[in-house]
């Protein structure tokens, strides 16, 4: 077996020293690398500037006394700003939580005749906008029965299972608040009257079919609804007693 030759040996990788040749009858970079390093070296470097200031005022106008102060004041600012952001939004969450309901993920009846009356108000400006809103109101009919039969809890579960329901099943336009004791109103904004009252009774419907779970069984849920079309110059009360009226009449017996 022939003797293998050992291959030359390998040059690291870097510049090439002064005058070396790279194999192919040129010299290396080392004589260039070596010009530019000394022009380098023996370039003139500005003086450094300093740009540092406070506000727009350059630190060297500044004695040492002023800048300090003016720090402290940036300081204090800075404090501020932060006390103030922090009180902003504490307000917010404040008012968020002056305006919900203590028991249903809705508004409470301050805040939703707040809003129904911003919409009857548009309602009453713009008479040519086409398409009026309309006020559902949903009533869990035998809150008081399931809270005599299997108490308190499970009165207040079923109520919150058809407030869930409407606030799902409408759309964000439309404003959804607590009317005072098993009650729920839904102001729907976007849809003609037809369209409108087909909701309201779809969303009863929606509330009974899948009644929420208490304890070891489903709970029985007696979901009753109506609807009245807002006209300019009704008020928030007149509002929901015109829609309780009706729906008091719809369960009357025939």
């Amino acid at each position: 077996m022939p003797d293998i030759n050992p291959p030359p040996p390998t040059q690291g990788v870097g510049w090439r020293r002064e005058g070396q040749n790279d194999g192919g009858g040129r010299k290396g970079r080392g004589s260039a690398f070596s010009r530019a390093a000394q022009a380098y070296g023996a370039a003139r470097v500005a003086p450094p500037h300093d740009i540092t200031s406070l506000h727009g005022i350059p630190t060297a106008e500044l004695t040492p006394s002023v800048r300090h102060a003016l720090e402290d004041l940036m300081g204090d600012v800075d404090r501020f700003r932060w006390a103030l952001e922090q009180a902003e939004g504490r307000q917010a969450y404040l008012e968020g939580l002056a305006d919900r309901d203590a028991l249903l993920p809705v508004l409470n009846r301050r805040a939703f005749d707040r809003e129904l009356n911003l919409v009857l108000q548009a309602a009453g400006t713009d008479r040519d906008a086409g398409t009026p809103p309309v006020l559902g109101l949903f009533y869990l009919a035998n809150f008081e029965a399931l809270h005599a039969e299997q108490g308190i809890a499970a009165a207040e579960a079923a109520l919150r299972h058809m407030a869930d329901v409407l606030v799902s099943g409408v759309g964000r336009a439309d404003v959804v608040g607590a009317t005072g004791g098993a009650g729920v109103g839904v102001v729907l904004t976007m849809l003609d009257p037809i369209t409108a009252g087909s909701r309201v009774a779809a969303l009863r419907d929606a509330v009974t079919a899948y009644p929420p779970r208490h304890e070891d069984g489903d709970l029985v849920l007696d979901v009753r609804a109506a609807s009245v079309i807002l006209e300019p110059g009704m008020t928030p009360e007149s509002a929901v007693e015109a829609a309780d009226a009706r729906m008091r009449a719809a369960s009357e017996p025939a």
